[in-house]
């Protein structure tokens, strides 16, 4: 009788009382013989053993009747044990692994047994779906649910974004993988691929719409304007607001999921509050949480780590450092930090990508003083870096760790210190402790003849800086509404006000290239129809950015007879969207408010806004785009 071997089935042979097992057995012998069917399975599917080819000392098969053994035990390898009359039986395994199956085979008191290899795998992973929720739209840093079956903790997937690797991705159960939408990611329709590492079944591709939103604040208004960036270059303006009393300073978390809002402003308010805004509710940014007690004063600035949720506040005389793993939830890291009284006021703050270090402006000694950030509080490192004349903003370079250090204009780059000709950037490297001039000490890079007055800065992946600036024509401007305030029936202050308001701007915003390579190149301006840009930031992929912008506008009404009926000075407020390769900049008005008018032969002031205009750091308003 010779021996039968199936396809995907293991097979397996013990004899007792032969030493040679070469032929066919002969009486008197024992053996015993195994196979599994099949040798490989998927959890929760039974395998077949078989002892049926096991013969007796008569050499009788023991899948015959007449057989003479007594009984099959059996041991799975598993734990499960199993004494049975038949020499079948059928087994299913609780978890997957690789097995060692044994068949004892009993005929009085003699016995043989054979063995057998199996393996158990996970049934393939099944992506049904991704769930982008109700507004059928995938934020930057909205969290995402891939939906299926057969998911494990073990083969977790990489999912990237049109080749944009996901770096959190988390399992949740069997049914539920959730995974973030990556910074970067490009606006509008994007290939999501779901990579399962050790299966080859499993993997899914789906078509998902990103998008990116962009904050500016209007204190004035007391309203932060939401931009939605689409396919491209496509940009609007939401119909809804976020309405946030004194909406000054906004800055976006490194994973784009949530936005701090500031009422930075020089007013009288002893407890700062700031305003916690979730990016990625469904339909359009939405507040969460005011956050209080931060600080004692006006507060000044707000930085967010690219890289962790650790957060600093600054106001006029110290600081906080808060961990925002659950940003409605802050948990502050130590005390209040006090400043000393000859460093206060820094008009700007700063936190490197790893969150354990902390730039100051020390806006009246030109310099930038560092602090540790460490588990139990920030620490003081006591050294400093010099930097270019007339303090003003700080910006990272995330990928570098570099700080970008914009000076000029002036202390604080505004009264009472206007200069035209100091402006500069210094480039210090963030990445160790203590703190150096990239390009060594003392060595400020000029910026005056692109930059007269800059206001903010903005710093985009490749290192190229973006400045919203002043240039001299704002001189004429200055010097026309001195003239208009010493005596407001100066027509002629009038006519050189309209004049110098009749060009395309008085303001623009500039790329600025080689800052690391210390020679700086200053591209082509961006300018608005009216006024000048303040607040500014750039998209990742720099095809973009959004802004706010303020105009001198006036309004001019005569009689017949040519006397003047109506005539105000205005100032405007608007956002600004601008497509940087095209070249256009579009304004979109807010609103407009008289500071002088002359309607009716009364003569009018209302100060409140040119006050509020003059006072640094914020008043301008700010901007903010998801990375």
């Amino acid at each position: 009788m010779g021996t039968r071997i199936l396809l995907g089935t293991a097979i397996a042979f013990a004899l007792v009382g032969c030493d040679d097992t070469s032929g066919l057995a002969g009486a008197d012998e024992l053996r015993a013989a195994l196979i599994a069917d099949p040798e490989v399975v998927q959890i929760g599917f039974p395998i077949r053993f078989d002892a049926g080819e096991s013969t007796d000392s008569f050499g009788k098969a023991a899948r015959f009747s007449d057989s003479t053994f007594d009984e099959f035990a059996w041991d799975f390898g598993d734990g499960d044990l199993l004494v049975t009359d038949e020499y079948l039986v059928d087994h299913t395994y609780a978890a997957p692994g690789t097995y060692i199956a044994s068949v004892t085979v009993i005929e009085g008191d003699r016995e043989a047994s054979a063995d057998v290899e199996v393996t158990v795998n996970h049934p393939p992973p099944s992506v049904i779906e991704i769930d982008v929720s109700s507004d059928e739209k995938a934020v930057i840093g909205e969290w995402l649910s891939i939906e299926g079956r057969s998911f494990r903790e073990s083969n977790t997937p990489t999912v990237e974004f049109e080749g944009v690797e996901a770096p959190n991705v988390a399992f949740e159960s069997e049914f539920q993988i959730l995974v973030q939408v990556p910074p970067r990611t490009a606006s509008g329709w994007n290939t999501v691929r779901v990579d399962f590492p050790n299966e080859i079944e499993g993997d899914a591709n789906f078509e998902v719409w990103v998008t990116r939103y962009g904050l500016a604040t209007d204190a004035w208004r007391g309203r932060t304007y939401i931009v939605e960036f689409g396919a491209g270059e496509e940009a609007w303006m939401r119909s809804q607001s976020l309405e946030l009393d004194d909406a000054a300073v906004a800055r976006i978390s490194g994973d784009g999921s949530f936005a701090l809002i500031g009422d930075a402003r020089y007013q009288a308010t002893l407890a700062p509050s700031v305003t916690v805004v979730d990016m990625t509710a469904d339909h359009h940014p939405v507040a969460t949480a005011d956050l209080t007690d931060l600080g004692i004063g006006p507060l000044f600035d707000i930085a967010i780590a690219a890289d962790v949720p650790t957060a600093v506040v600054t106001d006029a005389g110290g600081f906080v450092v808060l961990d925002l793993t659950d940003p409605a939830n802050p948990v502050m890291i130590g005390e209040r930090e006090p400043f000393d009284f000859s460093e206060l006021a820094p008009t700007a703050a700063a936190i490197s990508p790893d969150g354990l270090r902390i730039a100051f402006l020390s806006t009246f000694n030109d310099r930038v003083r560092f602090y540790s950030v460490t588990p139990t509080g920030p620490i003081y490192d006591a050294n400093y870096v010099d930097v270019g004349p007339g303090t003003q903003d700080l910006g990272v370079l995330r990928d570098e760790e570099l700080l970008y250090v914009l000076g000029g204009g002036g202390e604080g780059a505004l009264p009472p210190d206007l200069d035209f000709g100091n402006t500069s950037l210094t480039v210090v490297d963030f990445s160790g402790s203590p703190a150096t001039n990239y390009h060594g000490d003392g060595t400020f890079l000029d910026l005056s003849g692109g930059a007269p007055v800059p206001i903010d800065m903005a710093i985009a992946p490749s290192g190229t800086a973006y400045v919203t600036t002043l240039d001299q024509n704002f001189g004429d401007v200055l010097g026309a509404f001195e003239d208009i305030a010493g005596n407001p029936g100066n027509i002629g202050a009038w006519q050189t006000l309209l004049e110098s308001l009749s060009g395309i701007g008085f303001g623009s915003a500039i790329p600025i290239e080689g800052a690391l390579e210390g020679s700086l190149t200053v591209g082509e301006g961006w300018f608005t129809p009216f006024g000048f840009q303040a607040g500014i930031d750039i998209r990742f992929d720099e095809g973009m950015y959004i802004g706010t912008a303020i105009g001198l506008g006036t309004t001019v009404e005569f009689l017949t007879d040519g006397e003047l009926l109506h005539l105000s000075l205005d100032i405007d407020y608007a956002v600004v969207i601008a497509d940087t390769v095209a070249g256009t900049v579009e304004v979109i008005p807010q609103f407009s408010e008289a500071v002088v008018s002359y309607i009716d032969f009364q003569l009018n002031y209302d100060l409140g806004p040119l006050i509020n205009l003059l006072l640094p750091p914020y008043a301008f308003g700010d901007a903010a785009i998801q990375p």
